[in-house]
């Protein structure tokens, strides 16, 4: 039952559910919370005139008029929803292609990776309950769509060597070489659970989501990341490998952004630890396997292991290929050198390009 006054917003959320990434309704409507912080019952209108592709302002002006905006109350309401990250807009499209339209353009957002890290500045512990309770209950199965995840798994350096033959977009290294601009902010995650009060485990280090993409200037300007550099994601790297953080990009050939992860804190992590099979829904190319022979069984693997794929059995680490990753974590502390990682005989080569994967979306969420 939606309570009185909140009939637009489960009007919003219909139109969120449209998107690629869909909204799932709860018994609870714990999701109406999380559209009322984001959006004001005036911005909620301007919102539905909006599509999950970009269009001119002209172009959302002539639906919002008929709830009586002029096309200056639809310009500066935009621009704020913006400017908090709640939808994309300006510099974020401005930045998609060699040659963008002229004018300003405007979308909808999803909800994660989308509104929820890029309106971070105006969340609080009220609305990190309210994200987690609707994770929960709902939103963990869209976290990751089977057959098109929005992020992958990359080896972690160590765990790599040359007769692995491994793609470019395997080869953290190779990523890097090839991108121009860093921008590094906080780790949404773990911000959350230090304000729950249920700080990282793992470490202290925030500052460990790094952006790529040309949108950089966009996600400076809104105050969600600072400029950054090779040599600082290249060093963040090496001691999220001591630490033990997987590498976890988005799921595109050239990565728009890494995290560096823990299953402690990631929602996307936590939330498919609690699957049987987490392997199926991940895009991964490598598993790791072990040598009896040399396998004391000291269990060092166990604890590096994100997914709980380790176990010992008979005396010796067993890894259950249903719910390993193929991080890497566990190859390089290993101190009997027993465990490797083996690529897979069917390799996963991830979509070319942001909006080849958001059609993979379209084409598989209604399917898992």
């Amino acid at each position: 039952m939606i309570n009185e006054g909140d009939e637009i917003y489960e009007k919003l959320r219909q139109h969120f559910d449209q998107m690629p990434i869909n909204f799932p309704a709860t018994e609870s409507k714990v999701e109406i919370r999380l559209l009322k912080h984001f959006f004001t019952p005036e911005e909620a209108k301007i919102v539905l005139c909006l599509g999950s592709l970009p269009e001119k302002l002209k172009t959302i002006y002539r639906r919002a008029k008929k709830s009586g905006f002029n096309i200056e109350e639809v310009e500066k309401l935009l621009d704020g929803m913006v400017k908090r990250g709640v939808i994309q807009g300006g510099k974020l499209i401005e930045a998609e292609g060699d040659q963008p339209e002229k004018g300003k353009m405007y979308c909808l957002s999803i909800l994660a990776v989308g509104m929820h890290e890029f309106n971070m500045l105006y969340h609080d512990k009220e609305y990190y309950e309210n994200f987690n309770q609707y994770v929960d209950e709902t939103f963990y199965k869209n976290l990751y769509i089977k057959g098109a995840p929005q992020m992958r798994m990359i080896p972690i350096e160590q765990s790599i060597t040359p007769e692995h033959n491994v793609s470019t977009y395997d080869n953290i290294k190779q990523i890097i070489k090839n991108i121009k601009n860093v921008a590094v902010a906080p780790c949404i995650c773990k911000k959350a659970n230090d304000i729950l009060e249920n700080p990282c485990k793992k470490t202290d280090i925030r500052e460990i989501c790094f952006i790529f993409s040309n949108a950089i200037d966009y996600v400076i300007d809104i105050g969600y990341a600072r400029k950054s550099s090779k040599d600082e994601l290249l060093n963040t790297l090496k001691k999220a490998e001591e630490i033990g953080l997987v590498i976890h990009p988005n799921n595109c050939q050239d990565p728009l952004y890494i995290c560096l992860c823990c299953s402690c804190c990631c929602s996307v992590l936590s939330a498919l630890k609690r699957f049987p099979n987490p392997a199926e829904y991940f895009s991964a190319n490598f598993q790791a396997i072990v040598d009896t022979e040399k396998c004391s069984g000291c269990e060092t693997c166990i604890d590096r292991c994100q997914m709980e794929a380790i176990t010992i059995i008979d005396k010796f680490a067993n890894v259950n290929h249903d719910r390993c990753i193929g991080c890497g974590l566990c190859v390089p502390t290993c101190p009997s050198d027993a465990i490797k990682l083996q690529k897979k005989e069917i390799e996963t080569v991830p979509p070319e390009s942001f909006e080849e994967l958001a059609l993979s979306w379209m084409r598989n969420r209604d399917h898992n």
